[in-house]
């Protein structure tokens, strides 16, 4: 009995590791500042773990002036709610995101600030590998404001 119950915690869990793993963007991306464009940062780090189509997202981000910044959020996709997100470091909301899932390689993240005005539109596209994406901010203007590539770790 010892036996079979051990060995369907072990199955059960190897079924949620192999979800929690699934999704290709899961895990930990660090910005690779060589091949990014027009970034005012001087390092970020990303976690995703992304299960059953929600995407529980925190950031480490220094920029290259002011001080660094911790951010967090859980957003499902495609449920078109927005979902606040908060700086960790001081716990306050400073906005939130609406998550559209395109395909499995490819997703849009639409921000609004805290006075619920448009912010950031961002358009991450995994590279065919899987190894790295691309991530292209637009911003209220419509315009390209810069073009970030992060490395899978």
């Amino acid at each position: 009995m010892r036996l079979l119950l051990t060995g369907s915690m072990l199955c059960l869990l190897s079924v949620a590791t192999t979800l929690a793993q699934g999704d290709p963007f899961n895990g930990t991306w660090k910005l690779n500042l060589a091949k990014s464009q027009q970034t005012a940062l001087q390092a970020e780090t990303l976690i995703y773990k992304v299960v059953g189509g929600e995407e529980d997202y925190t950031a480490d981000i220094t920029p290259s002036t002011g001080p660094p910044r911790k951010e967090h959020y859980v957003a499902k996709y495609n449920d078109g709610k927005w979902h606040p997100v908060h700086d960790v470091l001081t716990g306050k909301t400073t906005g939130s995101v609406m998550m559209v899932r395109i395909d499995s390689k490819s997703e849009i993240r639409i921000g609004r600030g805290a006075d619920d005005t448009l912010g950031t539109t961002m358009l991450r596209v995994l590279s065919a590998d899987g190894k790295g994406y691309t991530s292209t901010l637009i911003g209220r203007d419509g315009k390209i404001t810069s073009v970030l590539f992060f490395d899978k770790q």
